[in-house]
């Protein structure tokens, strides 16, 4: 487990702590508090996990080139390289450059996906699946439930984002949301696997 996936299950469990009721009612009874308390749970912890996967990709994106850079061709540098569109093979004299192709080619894949990180707004399925799978995550190994908890936080923190308290419909329930932030927390150590795996430093 990386030192950024432990410092964030620390800071889960933190506003796990300081938001969340002690006891959850099985009627949906919360004061006003209580419900802002719960919108402000949901809203950080979704800024939490946006943070942890644009600086994993980042740092993941970061290897890669440095390994590059240092010779050796890894799985993340050839899935880069499979979704850049900008360098096109020279097909006269006239269009050879200083770099060769393949060397342009591996620069600006990597420049493209800094400029996905450096965009992304959420952390929901698409976002992390724009984030990792052109380093080489394997998405045919993704737990199904894990993407779909991806997508049901960001509805759930939609609910609270975009609407005044009062207003929302969808009263929280404590334990689904727990147990919602505790299972895609279980599912980033293997992704960070996969990650490592795909740049032969597991």
């Amino acid at each position: 487990m990386s030192p950024r996936l432990q410092t964030l299950l620390h800071r889960l469990w933190d506003l796990r702590r300081r938001y969340l009721p002690r006891q959850s009612s099985p009627t949906g009874d919360y004061s006003t508090e209580e419900l802002e308390d719960m919108a402000s749970f949901r809203i950080l912890v979704s800024a939490e996990l946006e943070s942890y996967i644009e600086e994993t990709a980042e740092e993941f994106l970061n290897k890669a080139k440095y390994l590059r850079e240092a010779g050796k061709f890894t799985k993340t540098s050839a899935t880069l390289l499979a979704t850049q569109k900008d360098t096109s093979c020279p097909s006269a004299t006239s269009e050879i450059k200083d770099r060769c192709f393949y060397l342009r080619a591996c620069m600006s894949s990597e420049a493209q996906h800094a400029r996905v990180i450096e965009a992304n707004k959420g952390a929901s399925s698409h976002n992390f699946l724009r984030l990792f799978v052109p380093l080489g995550l394997d998405e045919t190994k993704l737990d199904e439930q894990f993407l779909h908890n991806l997508g049901l936080l960001a509805v759930r923190r939609g609910d609270f984002a975009h609407k005044r308290v009062g207003a929302v419909q969808n009263i929280p329930n404590v334990v689904e949301d727990q147990a919602l932030i505790l299972s895609i927390a279980r599912n980033l150590q293997s992704i960070e696997a996969q990650l490592d795996a795909a740049l032969g430093t597991e």
